[in-house]
């Protein structure tokens, strides 16, 4: 059985049900951090979104977590409700910024996307100091019983259960061409455990065997032998890693529990620095650092030479993508970071089926979805989806004096593409 799967699981429930949280703060406070963070993305979501509806309302939820209020709001692309109000003016210092909420929930009411940006964004740091115990865990869910209840409703081994692989019923799906229906969902916790990314990593290692914008950068040197593979890896993984660290979503087609495709997106108004990338790279993170950053001491001249060659095409690689995304998406948007189907399933609706699911979100959210690639025949695939091709860029590497070693102009180079909302329904 295929199954599309999404990070995001908000849960419908009777609004109803008796409110009987004990014993629920000491088991999300000691049993995982990721039932904790299921939790946390499943009811804290639902309930901001019904909660900025008025400005008493949100006052009073700023006041249960001033020093995170004013910084998460900061990093919103565009906010207009910071210090000044409607004056548009930012706070100097975010962190000791006086609260002045008046007028910030019309903005985050008529604005879905910064609502679900700010919703995720917040929530998470809230909520983590909350369910120490299970006094605080009910005060907390006196300021929204109807979604609180809701959540609760769900059956109980839905938090208790020990943290697994196993995915999460969702009653939205899609039939994949030949592969059966989609019905499940890869939540926070799947891809926060160490199987299970994995698990991602390796489909994107196997999907991207051959793009050729990362076939250049590592070139063709003398010391470049074996180095594609743990260059996508490294890339795989720092994704992988990233992805759920700014509150992303992850889109996936399973079978039989075999992840056939993938899609990785950050959410409107992310940044990669938040997920703290200092952490994440080197030698003492989990994503490590990438082939061209050898060992001086224990390395060949030819690897070291080669290092020098590949460092510099991937920094012109990651300047003139990021450049060109910024120009051509200065609004908040969805970024398709990678789309990648496993070589076997490719050709079966799966890439469809995922370009289906985006196009959902983006037409709830009302905001744009962009991508690059460097293949022309993906250009084409996306052109169908209802994607425009906006830019095609060459990159150009150059040292330091500004003398160009190398060029990625293959087909146009790299290809930027834009998918407003409402534009068109993919087709599986």
């Amino acid at each position: 059985m295929i199954r599309l799967a999404l990070t995001l699981l908000l849960v419908k429930g009777s609004g109803s049900t008796e409110l009987t949280p004990e014993g629920y703060a000491e088991i999300l406070a000691t049993n995982s951090p990721e039932k904790k963070e299921e939790f946390i993305e499943t009811v804290v979501t639902q309930q901001l979104h019904g909660y900025v509806t008025s400005d008493e309302g949100l006052k009073n939820f700023a006041a249960t977590a001033p020093a995170s209020w004013p910084l998460l709001l900061s990093q919103l692309n565009g906010a207009p409700w910071l210090c000044g109000g409607a004056t548009g003016r930012l706070c100097d210092n975010p962190l000791t910024a006086p609260l002045n909420p008046q007028g910030w929930a019309s903005v985050l009411r008529a604005n879905e996307t910064a609502r679900g940006v700010f919703a995720r964004r917040i929530a998470v740091e809230r909520l983590h100091a909350k369910v120490t115990n299970d006094q605080e865990l009910m005060d907390w869910a006196r300021t929204a019983p109807d979604t609180f209840d809701a959540a609760l409703a769900e059956p109980a081994q839905r938090w208790l259960a020990p943290s697994s692989k196993k995915l999460s019923s969702s009653a939205a799906g899609r039939r994949v061409r030949g592969l059966g229906f989609c019905d499940a969902a890869l939540d926070l916790a799947y891809m926060n455990a160490a199987s299970s990314r994995q698990s991602v990593i390796e489909l994107v290692v196997s999907a991207f065997h051959d793009d050729p914008g990362f076939q250049w950068v590592i070139g063709s040197e003398q010391g470049s032998a074996g180095q594609y593979v743990r260059y996508i890896t490294w890339i795989a993984r720092l994704v992988a890693h990233v992805v759920p660290a700014v509150g992303g979503t992850a889109l996936g087609a399973v079978s039989d529990e075999a992840l056939l495709g993938v899609a990785l997106l950050l959410p409107p108004g992310a940044d990669l620095e938040d997920a703290g990338l200092g952490k994440l790279t080197g030698d003492q993170g989990p994503v490590g650092s990438p082939p061209f950053q050898p060992n001086k001491a224990t390395q060949s001249k030819d690897v070291l030479a080669w290092a020098t060659a590949a460092r510099r095409r991937d920094r012109a690689l990651g300047r003139s993508t990021g450049e060109t995304h910024r120009a051509l998406a200065p609004m908040p948007h969805w970024y398709l970071w990678i789309l990648g189907v496993h070589p076997e399933s490719q050709g079966r609706g799966v890439g469809a089926a995922l370009l289906a699911e985006i196009q959902t979100m983006q037409d709830r959210d009302r905001v744009p979805c962009y991508l690059e690639t460097s293949k022309w025949t993906n250009v084409q695939i996306y052109s169908k989806k209802s994607f425009k091709l906006e830019r095609d860029f060459v990159v150009l590497a150059k040292d330091k004096k500004g003398q160009i070693h190398d060029r990625f102009d293959l087909d146009g180079g790299m290809h930027a593409m834009i998918r407003f909302p409402n534009a068109g329904i993919a087709k599986l």
